[in-house]
This record gives structure tokens, sequence and C-alpha cells, in this order.
């Protein structure tokens, strides 16, 4: 008698797990339909908004009209060629010859450094670029304590 209800029960456990399994199976195929549904609602809505702005872009671009803005931009090369041009011709040099040899440069410097090589530095050098020996003290007290006799409180603004 225990064997008997052991199977009964095994059978009815088989039952129940064969009916989960299909009721699992029809949800999954239920998701999978709803979820199918809202992709092509979702298709259908991307498809429309792309022929609204096919229809828009459509008509903007009537608005415009290629050759006055390929003139346009032409125009803006032209202008600033002249401003390239007007700043080259505000670049130039006044007073330097172009017919300087390179050359004549490089002997007239190669003298000079001669001439450098031979002069005393410390003699010649002005004092202003030789090296300093003292320096100045650092204030102590601030310019604004001494511009304020009634010792009042200053902001920053004085």
């Amino acid at each position: 008698m225990l064997k008997k209800r052991a199977i009964d029960t095994l059978k009815r456990k088989k039952m129940y797990e064969t009916q989960r399994d299909q009721l699992a199976g029809q949800q999954f195929n239920i998701d999978q339909t709803s979820f199918a549904i809202e992709t092509i609602k979702s298709t259908h809505i991307t498809v429309a908004a792309m022929k609204e702005a096919n229809k828009t872009l459509k008509v903007e671009t009537k608005k415009l009209n290629i050759s006055e803005i390929e003139d346009m931009q032409d125009d803006l090369e032209d202008q600033l060629e002249d401003a390239g041009e007007i700043s080259d011709i505000l670049g130039r040099s006044y007073g330097t010859p172009n017919d300087i040899d390179e050359a004549d440069l490089e002997a007239e410097l190669a003298c000079l450094g001669d001439e450098l090589e031979s002069i005393d530095v410390e003699q010649e050098t002005p004092a202003y670029l030789q090296p300093s020996v003292a320096l100045p003290q650092q204030p102590t007290s601030s310019i604004l304590s001494n511009n304020n006799p009634n010792k009042q409180q200053l902001d920053e603004y004085g």
C-alpha cells in the first residue's frame, strides 16, 4: 500500500512538472510575442519620425540656393586671400635691403666675436648688467598701515 502511494505521488509530481514546463513555455511565447509587438510599434514610430524628418529636410533644403552658398564661399575665400596679402604687405621691412649676403653677415659676426673676446668684461659691462652684490631688504610694514593715520579697519580696497 505504501509503495502504491509513493508511485501515485511520483506520477502526480511528474504531471505537475509537465504542467509547469508547459506553462513556462506558454509564458515564454507570450513574452516573446509581447516583445515583438512592442518592437513593431517602435519601428512604426521610428519610420514615421524618419518620414517627417525627410519631408522637413526637403523643405529646408529647397530654401537654400546651392549656387549662392558656393558664391558666398568663394567670396569668403577671396576676402581671406586679400587679408593675407594685406598682412604680408604690412609685414614688410622698410630699412633692410633684400640683397644681403649671408657669408658677409657671418664674417661680420666672427669679427664681432673676436672683438668681444678682447674686451675686459668687468670694465666694459654697464653696472645695470653686472650681478648685484646686495639686494634691498624686504619691507616689514604694510603700505596701507602707513596711509591710515586713524588706524581704522580697512577692507581689501583700502
